[in-house]
């Protein structure tokens, strides 16, 4: 009788990769870039989705990871397929990345939005990436040759950010800012998606380099009546 082993996940959920392209050094799964670019109507957060009826709606996981656990464990289970299929499209998750986490750490966040998007994308969903950087190495050449948090993400196309929490501290803010610039030099990104303000201490000096495209977070929409995005 053959022997048979029980496996044990390490973590890196291959089996959403098999497909993929991979990119860089590091071999980062690639979100590719799709035929065209698409400017959402409105981002909703993916557990809120059966609450919006837009149906020109993006769905993106700016929340608490807590509550997108089931699509971090499998992407292909029945309540994310469903709430997905209410949408034209996604933006690839919004895994935390910590500045206080040693760098693999930060790493594996980046991978993990990749990866599922990646994963997303093989499905036959319209994907956008969602770009999230943490501390300085994760988007200089100050550790790697290349900056991660940029890697599998299509240049001269569409990307999205969340902007919740940049201005929490003088730290926080001095990465995000550091990053954003970070961004747009390598990536020369055609739309920004950006969910959560725009702060012009912040993006007042950037607004001529891109086209930025403003969503309100789910609860000021509501507040607003359902408001849906501005144009930088």
């Amino acid at each position: 009788m053959a022997n048979r082993f029980a496996k044990i996940s390490d973590g890196f959920q291959e089996e959403l990769i098999m497909n993929a392209r991979l990119d860089g050094l590091i071999q980062m799964p690639a979100i590719d870039r799709e035929k065209e670019i698409i400017v959402p109507e409105r981002l909703v957060p993916y557990s809120k989705i059966d609450y919006c009826e837009e149906p020109n709606k993006f769905g993106v996981f700016y929340e608490d990871d807590i509550n997108f656990t089931d699509v971090l464990e499998n992407p292909e289970n029945e309540l994310c397929k469903r709430r997905i299929a209410q949408c034209m499209g996604v933006v690839s998750p919004d895994c935390s990345v910590f500045l206080n986490a040693p760098f693999i750490v930060q790493l594996m966040a980046i991978y993990r939005s990749r990866a599922i998007g990646a994963k997303f994308q093989s499905m036959g969903i319209y994907t956008i990436a969602n770009v999230r950087w943490g501390d300085e190495r994760t988007y200089t050449t100050s550790i790697l040759p290349e900056p991660a948090a940029f890697l599998g993400v299509p240049k001269h196309f569409v990307v999205s950010i969340g902007s919740h929490g940049a201005c929490k501290n003088t730290e926080v803010r001095h990465q995000f800012c550091n990053g954003l610039v970070a961004m747009l030099d390598y990536l020369e990104p055609e739309v920004v998606l950006v969910y959560g303000p725009m702060p012009k201490s912040i993006f007042g000096d950037l607004v001529n380099r891109t086209r930025f495209v403003q969503y309100d977070d789910w609860i000021t929409a509501q507040h607003k009546g359902g408001a849906r995005h501005g144009n930088w």
